[in-house]
């Protein structure tokens, strides 16, 4: 029996041992994770910026270059100096006259062909800056950064800044749209829609941006889907998701936003917060909800009381852990609260149920070795996360 004891000593020394190596090397990666979360911050607004600027520049340049197509022309007539040799005589003053009546003629009609040009081509630019800012969105779900990022997307941002200047150039937008035609907005998905009525422009303008809300939204899930850690992917998507709902429907910034979002698109912001809501309860939560379920087989398992409160502490130290790293509605105290509020009404009844019927049942001599804080103190710790 001495020696069966000895080696089952040794044995749990070695468990040990490995478990604080394991802990060393969590702390280590999520060290690392850290690190490429920050890099990735410094770095993706350039990226983004030099994008929205490349853009521009091409247009700048198309512009500027009919722009000067237009002067050189003009240089061109102005040095143009008709011959008038004196060996001519009349001859060559009336041929220099006519010459100059049809050169002014000509100047005039090339003026004005230069100018509608001009204009045509302003006109496309503007034209095809709609279905170039709804690609830009469907590009961003391609753009994913590291794993632990939960930090708002550049297209989360400047779908709110678009949407929120639209209303000062209602008309203008509106006009533009008509031009283009419903629907043919959407580059790339083989949808030609046709040109809109004349009265039909609040129509046009509604579902321009509930195509630009509802492609944010998409992008949005489709990066969080590829996330190889689900409960950051889960924080990422509600911070998103709440920023768009909060800035456009909640609280927007312009009170004239409202009278330009589809009931679908309005449908659209309300049903994906719920989704990354309980996306986000899923992945963060359920787990610790899950170390206190009652499991009938374990009815009499001193045991398996023993293991649940163990996992469970250790679940709750993960979760800690993880919000302080990735921080959750960080722009928006009110909603941030409120689910603190809803967090703590999950868990910290669940602890307290479960921690007194262990304790009716005896599970332990010493109950303090495995129930490391009370419902108390993690109702606090739950709390600090959250405020």
């Amino acid at each position: 029996m001495d020696d069966e004891t000895a080696e089952i000593e040794l044995l749990q020394q070695n468990l040990n041992k490995t478990k604080q190596i394991s802990k060393r090397m969590i702390t280590i990666l999520d060290s690392f994770d850290t690190r490429i979360a920050k890099l990735e911050k410094s770095i993706l607004p350039l990226y983004t910026a030099a994008q929205i600027l490349n853009r521009r520049r091409s247009n700048i340049d198309e512009t500027l270059a009919k722009i000067n197509d237009v002067a050189i022309h003009h240089e061109d007539l102005a040095a143009e100096e008709p011959s008038t040799g004196a060996n001519r005589g009349l001859q060559g003053y009336f041929g220099t006259s006519e010459c100059e009546y049809l050169l002014s003629r000509r100047d005039t009609a090339t003026d004005k062909n230069e100018l509608k040009d001009a204009i045509q081509t302003l006109r496309a630019l503007c034209l095809r800056s709609f279905p170039e800012f709804l690609a830009d969105i469907k590009l961003g779900a391609t753009s994913r950064g590291s794993d632990t990022s939960t930090k708002l997307t550049g297209f989360t941002l400047s779908t709110v800044r678009y949407i929120t200047k639209v209303p000062e150039v209602r008309s203008a937008v509106s006009s533009a749209l008509l031009a283009l035609g419903d629907g043919n907005w959407k580059m790339g998905e083989g949808i030609q829609v046709g040109q809109a009525r004349e009265g039909d422009e609040s129509a046009i303008l509604e579902h321009f941006i509930g195509d630009v809300i509802i492609t944010s939204l998409t992008s949005l899930t489709a990066i969080s889907r590829t996330s190889r850690r689900p409960a950051f992917g889960s924080i990422f998507l509600l911070n998103n998701v709440s920023y768009l709902r909060e800035h456009l429907l909640i609280q927007p910034t312009n009170p004239s936003i409202s009278n330009l979002l589809p009931q679908s698109a309005v449908d659209a912001l309300n049903s994906n917060f719920r989704t990354a809501k309980a996306g986000y309860f899923d992945s963060n939560f359920s787990p610790l909800m899950q170390a206190l379920a009652d499991d009938p087989r374990d009815k009499s398992s001193k045991g398996a009381a023993k293991e649940k409160f163990t996992r469970f502490f250790d679940l709750l130290d993960e979760v800690v852990e993880r919000h302080r790293l990735a921080k959750v509605l960080e722009d928006e105290p009110a909603g941030r609260e409120t689910l603190g509020e809803e967090v703590i009404r999950l868990v910290v009844p669940a602890l307290q149920r479960f921690t007194q019927r262990q304790k009716d049942k005896d599970f332990s001599k010493n109950p303090q070795k495995y129930i490391k804080r009370s419902a108390e103190e993690v109702e606090q710790q739950l709390y600090a996360l959250f405020h």
